[in-house]
């Protein structure tokens, strides 16, 4: 029975991205999911403004590829750039950042697929814990990424530097676990 509902479900994606119209309007309504989303978190950032306690956008991102495929990835990556550049950064940090939050949902979505099997409901404590870990190991890319970017544009010393760190990577591993089972539950 699993195995019908994924290959109905990886049958649907293909048949969507045969079509360029389709394809493109998932790319941009992820991007427009993602910057939607990323700009009412940033109501509660901490200063200098792009770290927050919980950050929903990190998991649009890797449910997003986990349920639509990797090929949706210049969406986030879109979206995820537009939003830090509206938020006082140079066009050269804002991509480096994109990039983070791309190649951190790209890389959740490999690990998922590769040990839990995703997207697909959690069946056993070993897939939660799993999870778990590879939502806090996913989260380390987007916060390492944005680091340097941070301290060029914003002259961040070390102690703020590593602060933003720790609440970017907090940020994106909860967004990760608390968005994630909620959309593919959704799906």
């Amino acid at each position: 029975m699993r195995w019908t509902v994924n290959f109905a479900a990886r049958q649907a994606r293909t048949l969507a991205f045969d079509r360029p119209v389709l394809y493109l309007a998932s790319v941009v309504l992820l991007a427009a999911m993602y910057f939607s989303a990323a700009k009412l978190a940033l109501l509660v950032a901490i200063p200098p403004g792009y770290a927050t306690a919980v950050w929903p956008p990190s998991g649009i991102a890797l449910a997003s590829i986990l349920l639509l495929g990797s090929r949706v990835w210049p969406g986030i990556w879109l979206g995820a750039s537009l939003v830090n550049v509206t938020v006082h950064s140079s066009l050269v940090a804002a991509t480096l950042m994109g990039a983070g939050n791309t190649l951190e949902a790209l890389a959740g979505a490999a690990l998922m697929r590769a040990l839990i099997g995703a997207p697909g409901p959690f069946r056993r404590g070993e897939d939660v814990i799993k999870f778990v870990a590879i939502a806090a190991l996913s989260a380390t890319i987007a916060a390492t990424v944005a680091a340097a970017p941070l301290a060029l544009v914003h002259s961040l010393g070390p102690p703020e530097l590593l602060w933003n760190w720790w609440t970017w990577w907090q940020g994106d591993a909860a967004g990760i676990i608390i968005v994630v089972p909620l959309g593919l539950a959704w799906a």
